[in-house]
């Protein structure tokens, strides 16, 4: 009887061990979930109220930045220190910025999962019965911007980050993109922008880039590297 009443002890004791550690683990538990929605409010909030709107006008400024560079430079006009100082700054910041808008749809793409996870549907999106003039105006076919992101990313040597393939495509289709190319989306990006970023995913799909690549690098597939 002594031992049973001590292993009776011992299993009691046991228990209520694992009782405390799950109360203190689901206690952390919460406090880091409730963390983590404080940091994604804090998030949603900057992309909402200004990300893309200071993202636009950074890199207005850089393309000002460079035409007045190449300008000098075809002039044989020395480039003030000044200038390649602000060209790097802001290359920096719009790089950061855009690192910091690529993960905008890996969110919403991972909410929409968990909630589909806890029972819960995500809310559907509000129709928009307004008729929303279409842009007419001359674009660039993607399947140019395929070509240059081809080109950009054997000139970087197979793979390189979004923004310097962008930036690339920018400086080497200067005086080429319309109007309309140069215009801005309702969420303030550029046009030609985000199609050049919708074309990438469809050479993902062409098997022409990499569908494994780390986030935010573009990179070619062994075959057309």
């Amino acid at each position: 009887m002594g031992i049973k009443r001590g292993l009776q002890i011992e299993n009691s004791v046991y228990l209520t061990m694992q009782t405390e550690q799950n109360q203190v683990n689901r206690a952390t538990l919460k406090r880091d979930v409730l963390s983590l929605i404080d940091q994604l409010e804090t998030y949603i909030q900057y992309v909402s109220q200004n990300g893309y709107e200071n993202l636009s006008h950074l890199e207005k400024q850089l393309t000002a930045v460079n035409a007045s560079i190449r300008t000098l430079e075809n002039q044989r006009i020395p480039i003030p220190n000044d200038l390649r100082d602000l060209k790097l700054k802001l290359t920096h910041q719009t790089s950061e910025d855009k690192e910091l808008l690529e993960v905008k749809d890996l969110v919403a793409k991972r909410l929409t999962e968990l909630l589909t996870k806890t029972g819960h549907s995500a809310p559907s999106k509000r129709v928009n019965t307004g008729q929303r003039k279409r842009d007419t105006r001359p674009k660039t076919e993607n399947t140019v911007f395929r070509e240059y992101i081809i080109k950009a990313l054997k000139g970087f040597g197979g793979s390189a980050r979004m923004h310097q393939v962008l930036d690339w495509m920018e400086e080497k289709l200067d005086g080429k993109l319309t109007p309309r190319d140069l215009s801005l989306r309702k969420g303030g990006e550029i046009v030609w922008r985000n199609n050049a970023q919708w074309e990438r995913y469809k050479m993902i799909q062409d098997g022409i880039l990499k569908s494994d690549s780390p986030h935010g690098i573009w990179e070619l597939t062994e075959d057309d590297k």
